[in-house]
């Protein structure tokens, strides 16, 4: 009897184990569900899942749910009272059948089709339908309302009448109920429960049962007839479940039920032969196909807890064995054999799945069985019975963290605050370290595990690290730390790893050490190896088959080959980074727990690196809720892997896991551009995208601007939808392909794309990582712009072509041009080079004029003033006016040459423009009244100091001035009128000057300023061409401008309008521009010869004027003279003159350098020195002033002139040669030596300047005009501009240095010489 007890016990806990195996995943208004009122289950062809609720037809994908609502004003009514069903037909078609309506919904658009009478006419049904069958073949079986029953082949498109509504048949046994086809089989059951068989190949029923004849009945709603796969049928009903043998022809009853609304509700058949029935109250039946044996489940238990108890309306079993049970009210059940890969043991019974029991260890005995520590003690489990028991309850009832077996065969368990146990037989021994204080210092006794090496030594990790523990009394003998402090840190120890038979590793919360007890040394990792991480928790470590080694951290696995380290992470793959466990199966494959679910782990070597392929489990595959413990795992004999955790512990053999083999194809959800869903026969921009559904697109046409896209897929993995892996690649974009791991619905978004062909394709893989081998494809085609089409290309060809012919003939035409355009530039070049030759022609001729001129000149002024003869001294008058008219004109040729090379250069300065053209009108107020013409000056002005140019200003007013005296007749008017005007919101001063002359013509007065233009009259007096042109370019220098108004016999006005607010020139290194006005101030001497007479040096490579200038100066001088400046330099070092005169253009050596070297010659550099030009520009007079001349006289000059400044710059040589010496502020003169020192050192001086710091010392404290300093150091007039002055001033104080500042300058007038007071 107790025997038979204990089998009974056995059998009820294995039944009570096969319940729990069967495990549902529930699927409602949660997870997208339209309701949860479930009417029907079926499967579209392309493999998601219909879903027919209360309310609408739902199809699912896995992840998302499509609804599909159809219009109740336009269903086909019909007299159908039955349960819902619907047929796929082979057009792509879903008939729904309904409770009083009919339903034809179409996948290829998605759309309901309401004409179904028009639809059945096409098929030769033209009564009212009542009821409706489609089988295997895609065949229409066909009930019309006067019963009727017809059949539509439709690989013949012909309708056959099977059996007329009015035939004695039909009125016997009534009309067809259910039917179902196999092969050329057709089974029909009727509604007297007669069951018929209709062979397809002869078009006629062979053999008909009656053994549900008056059982089933019109009363009978639910029926199901279904064929196995040997051609064997299955038969439920209301309240029976039958199989019919094919052979036999018997009819076996398998089940049955009873009960008040008790009764079967829907069958299915899965794919190894077994039958599912569903029932309206007392759950589900699951009958082998085989054995018959039938095993109830009255309720179907939830993944996430909790037994779903209610009506099953539907029941249907996928191609993958999947099974999809529909409730009446609680929504939809999925389950499959491989949700249920891992067994859960509980050591508490708590009616949950949340226990807290806290499995840390596990150790197998010998018998098989395995012990299993807690958090409340030691168990011991049964593999063959499931059963758990108790051990040593009243000894170890703390957490245990360790069980060992020593080789004594005695059992250590460590425990958190309790010390360890040690268990041998029947006799427990517990060893406490200490037992003082333990209230206030209760981890004193934590002892986490403990290792007995080969030598019989035992090693303990308690509370501070590692030690040596006396197996007898439980004392710990020594610390590791205390003999090695480099693991002084390292007081939280794990778990004690054996490495081999001499070392263990030790792994905590700081990292890992190895410690060798035969050779009592120690390792750290990372110290030779910076890739070894340390300072990161470690909980577990493994070397498996190949050599690899494998290390649980809390940052993931690091996986060493030798000298490389892999490390995996949740990036590449795995469920969470702290890793709790590791173990290695059979087939080499490692399994990790950690904080969230399981991995498995298969190494891929490929050459010398290994790739790691990783599939994470979960809840959904039969594991337990919350996290797994460190080293809480075993392997056993048989190779069954053991996992502890929170809620109890999972076991598996890895060899008899069931996997989902599902290789499914993904279906493609969604599509947008620029984030903006795209809807079948919806206008995106104003252009349909999709005619028709997404999933149904095999292309989709986009213009170029809409190359913003994204796909959103999914894998129809119905076991475990959130474990789905995709890899997708967009050809002709995509180098490589794109995988997504653990994602429900993928996407993928493409930016960016140019216009071209692409090919979209995407896998899928289920949550045991199986991939689909069928991939879904979609093409892409982004159109270019008009300008990138084809037809643009075509276009551009032809264009490129035209452009090119146009372009080489234009080419030509310019290159031709060009030629012709060059022939013209060179030969404008050429005559502008022999217009040059020309300028320089006459401006080296001019030169040359101006020294005969000199001589011309001289000699008939002094003969003018030496004639008394009247008559001769008249015609030597005109001689005279005669040559000053040819130094004009020559004067004038080569200011114009100045212009037209850009050479002349603007110097403003200061001076009252009104007094000076009152100087200039003076002039030529004697000339008006020898031509007795009235002159006459008119101005509101009488004094406007502005900067402007002198001698262009004279130069302007004196042509004009020419002109008019040259264009008018005696007795004519000539009036000069200077006032103020305002142009343009400027001031200006106007010079105005107008005549009563001939007049010029209207056509030539837009030319009169124009260079070498003359007016053709023969009248008037004929002129160069050139002097207008001076003087619009002067005007324009001044940025000024002149204008002309004139009338034919009446007379001219030309008017010349300079700014008031021209800039003063900062230029002062140019001298005296006018030095030769107003130059005689001293009467020639008469003396006579004596031989202390001043010696003058004369350098001139002219004979004939060399000559004539010495016999003008040997009345008062001594006189020698040189043709070249070599030959000069030589009489000067050897004769010592008191002056020289020199050409400034000589051969061999010219007067600017002649002059250089005398002034910087100590012996000579006293010496005056005048140098006389044919030059007169402001440039050549400052070159010679800065090469140190004393003097500038531009030829032609008056002998008078010269023998004036000669005279002057002598008896100043003279005045400061008879003085002592002078001592201002540490400056010393010394007149007698011509010499000044400056706090005893000697520096050197020009003449000129030797003169002019000896006025300012002579005049301490006074401030001297700059007129008064011309007149005193230079001997003559003031003019208006001071840049001789301050050019030499500027020296000067260079010279003294400090003391330069001595000389100070008075704004507004002049200079004075200040000594500073200390």
């Amino acid at each position: 009897m107790r025997y038979l007890s204990s089998i009974l016990v056995l059998l009820l806990s294995i039944s009570s184990f096969a319940i729990n195996q069967y495990k549902f995943r529930l699927i409602d208004i949660v997870d997208g569900l339209s309701d949860n009122q479930i009417r029907g289950l079926s499967i579209p062809p392309d493999g998601r899942i219909a879903v027919r609720t209360a309310s609408i037809m739902n199809i699912y994908n896995g992840t998302t749910f499509e609804y599909f609502h159809y219009d109740k004003k336009q269903k086909y009514v019909w007299n159908y009272n039955r349960p819902t069903k619907e047929y796929y037909d082979n057009q792509g078609r879903i008939w729904m059948k309904e409770l009083g309506y009919l339903l034809l919904l179409d996948l290829n658009t998605n759309k309901f089709n309401y004409n179904i009478s028009e639809e059945l006419a096409t098929l030769g049904i033209t009564k009212h339908l009542k009821n409706l069958f489609i089988d295997d073949s895609k065949n229409y079986w066909f009930l019309t309302e006067d019963n009727t029953f017809t059949f539509y082949d439709t690989t013949q498109s012909k309708l056959i009448t099977i059996e007329d509504g009015q035939s004695d048949f039909t009125k016997l046994y009534g009309i067809p109920m259910e039917l179902t086809q196999y092969k050329n089989l057709c089974w029909i059951v009727y509604s007297s429960g007669l069951i018929r068989c209709w062979d397809y190949t002869s078009h006629e029923f062979i053999f008909q049962e009656t053994r549900f004849l008056n059982i089933i009945g019109d009363f009978t709603d639910r029926i199901y007839i279904h064929p196995d796969s040997v051609g064997n049928i299955w038969l439920m009903y209301n309240n029976a479940v039958y199989f019919h043998h094919r052979i036999n022809r018997d009819w076996k009853e398998v089940a049955t039920i009873k009960g008040i609304s008790n009764f079967f509700t829907c069958m299915d058949m899965d794919n190894d032969g077994n039958v599912w029935v569903g029932t309206s109250k007392s759950g589900l039946r699951y009958i082998d196909g085989k054995t018959f044996e039938a095993t109830h489940l009255p309720g179907m238990r939830l993944i996430n807890g909790g037994i779903q108890d209610n009506d099953i309306y539907t029941l249907f079993i996928d191609p993958n064995n999947g099974i999809w049970i529909g409730t009446l009210f609680q929504g939809l059940c999925y389950y499959h054999p491989s949700m249920q890969k891992f067994q859960l043991i509980q050591t508490i019974n708590t009616g949950t799945q949340i226990t807290n029991e806290t499995i840390r260890c596990f150790l197998e005995e010998e018998d098989g069985t395995v012990l299993i520590g807690s958090g409340d003690g030691l168990y011991r489990f049964y593999p063959e019975s499931k059963k758990v028991e108790r051990l040593f309850k009243e000894q170890i009832n703390d957490l245990c963290l360790s069980i060992r077996k020593d080789h004594s065969g005695r059992i250590w368990v460590g425990t958190y605050l309790g010390g360890f146990f040690c268990i041998e037989g029947k006799q427990i021994r517990q060893y406490l370290r200490s037992s003082i204080n333990l209230e206030k210092d209760p981890n004193q006794n934590i002892s986490r595990c403990i290792y007995e090496d080969t030598d019989g030594r035992f090693w303990a990790s308690v509370t501070g690290g590692v030690g040596q523990i006396d197996p007898v009394s439980g004392k710990m003998l020594y610390m590791l730390a205390d003999k090695y402090p480099e693991i002084k840190d390292y007081t939280l120890i794990y778990h004690l790893y054996p490495i081999n038979d001499e070392t263990f590793a030790a792994l905590g919360d700081k990292g890992i050490y190895y410690y060798n007890t035969k050779q009592d040394s120690l390792y750290i990792p990372g110290t030779d190896n910076p890739d070894f991480e340390q300072n990161i928790k470690y909980f577990g470590i493994l070397k498996d088959t190949r050599g690899l080694e494998w290390f649980a951290t809390e940052d993931g696995i690091r996986v060493w080959d030798k000298t490389k380290l892999y490390k995996l992470t949740v990036t590449e793959g795995l469920p969470n980074n702290e890793i709790s466990s590791l173990l290695e199966d059979d087939n080499g494959v490692i399994w990790a727990s950690t904080l969230n679910g399981i991995c498995k782990i298969a190494p891929i070597q490929s050459n010398d690196t290994y790739n790691f392929s990783i599939v994470n489990f979960g809840i959904s595959d039969g594991l337990q809720w919350g996290k797994f413990y460190d080293h809480s795992a075993l392997k056993t004999k048989d190779g069954t892997l053991y996992f502890g955790g929170a809620h109890g512990f999972n076991y598996f053999d890895p060899n008899k896991i069931i996997y989902n083999n599902s290789k499914n194809k993904p279906v493609l959800t969604a599509f947008r551009i620029f984030n903006s869903l795209i809807k079948e026969e919806e206008k995106y921009n104003g252009k349909i995208i999709l005619k028709e559904p997404i999933n149904k697109t095999k292309q989709i046409t986009l213009k170029y601007n809409q190359n913003f896209i994204t796909f959103e897929f999914a894998g129809m993995n119905y076991v475990n939808p959130s474990q789905t892996y995709y890899k997708y690649m967009l050809k002709n974009f995509d180098e490589d392909w794109n995988e997504i791991s653990g994602n429900e619905l993928g996407k993928a978004t493409y930016t960016g794309l140019r216009p071209g062909k692409y090919n979209f394709i995407v896998y899928t893989a289920n949550n045991d990582k199986v991939w689909g081998e069928i991939p879904y494809e979609l093409t892409i085609i982004i159109t270019p712009p008009f300008w990138a089409t084809s037809y643009a290309i075509i276009i551009y060809i032809i264009l490129s072509i035209a452009i090119f012919i146009y372009i080489l003939k234009r080419y030509q035409r310019r290159t031709q041009k060009k030629i012709l355009k060059e022939k013209e530039i060179y030969e404008q070049e050429q005559k502008i080079k022999l217009d040059l030759m020309k300028f320089q022609f006459f401006t080296n001729i001019s030169h040359e004029f101006r020294t005969p001129l000199t001589l011309i000149l001289t000699p008939l002024e002094t003969l003018i003033k030496q004639q008394s003869d009247m008559v001769l001294k008249k015609k030597l008058d005109s001689i005279y006016q005669n040559a000053h008219l040819l130094l004009s004109l020559v004067n004038q040729l080569l200011d114009f040459r100045k212009l037209e090379i850009k050479g002349e250069k603007v110097l403003f300065k200061t001076g009252n423009i009104i007094q000076f053209i009152k100087d200039i009108y003076l002039q030529f107020k004697e000339l008006s009244t020898t031509k007795n013409i009235d002159f006459t000056l008119e101005t509101s002005v009488d004094y406007l100091l502005i900067n402007y140019d002198h001698d262009m200003m004279y130069k302007i007013i004196n042509n004009l001035l020419s002109n008019a005296f040259k264009f008018t007749p005696q007795n004519g008017h000539i009036q000069l009128t200077v006032n103020k005007a305002d142009r343009n919101d400027k001031e200006y001063i106007m010079i105005e000057v107008s005549d009563t002359g001939c007049g010029i013509d209207e056509k030539d007065l837009p030319h009169i300023f124009e260079r070498f233009y003359q007016i053709k009259d023969d009248n008037a007096p004929a002129g160069s061409g050139i002097g207008l042109h001076l003087v619009k370019e002067y005007a324009r220098l001044h940025n000024g401008d002149i204008t002309v108004s004139s009338q034919i016999n009446i007379g001219s006005t030309f008017t010349v309008y300079i700014p008031v607010d021209l800039p003063k020139s900062n230029d002062k290194n140019h001298q005296e521009e006018k030095e030769e006005k107003n130059e005689i101030n001293d009467i020639i001497p008469d003396t006579k010869e004596k031989d202390d007479r001043k010696k003058l040096l004369v350098v001139e490579d002219n004979d004939e004027f060399r000559n004539y200038l010495t016999e003008q100066l040997s009345e008062c001088y001594r006189v020698i003279d040189a043709s070249n400046g070599e030959e000069a330099e030589k009489l000067i070092l050897s004769e010592y003159p008191d002056l020289i005169i020199s050409d400034l253009m000589m051969p061999k050596m010219d007067g600017i350098e002649l002059c250089q070297r005398v002034k910087s010659n100590i012996q000579t550099s006293h010496t005056p020195f005048i140098l006389l030009t044919a030059r007169t520009s402001d440039e050549s007079k400052m070159e010679g002033y800065e090469a140190g001349a004393d003097s500038y006289i531009s030829k032609p000059f008056s002998p008078k002139i010269l023998v004036a400044r000669v005279n002057a710059i002598l008896r100043r040589a003279n005045v400061l040669g008879g003085g002592d010496e002078i001592d201002a502020g540490g400056i010393v003169i010394d007149k007698a030596a011509h010499q000044v020192k400056i706090d005893g050192k000697e520096i050197e001086l020009s003449f000129k300047e030797f003169e002019l710091l000896s006025y300012f010392v002579e005049n301490q404290g006074i401030a001297l005009s700059r007129e008064k300093i011309l007149n005193n150091v230079w001997d003559y007039d003031y003019f208006g501009d001071a840049r001789t002055i301050d050019t030499h001033v500027k020296k000067l104080r260079s010279k003294l240095g400090e003391k330069g500042n001595y000389i100070k300058t008075i704004w507004g007038m002049g200079y004075k010489f200040e000594v500073d007071e200390a």
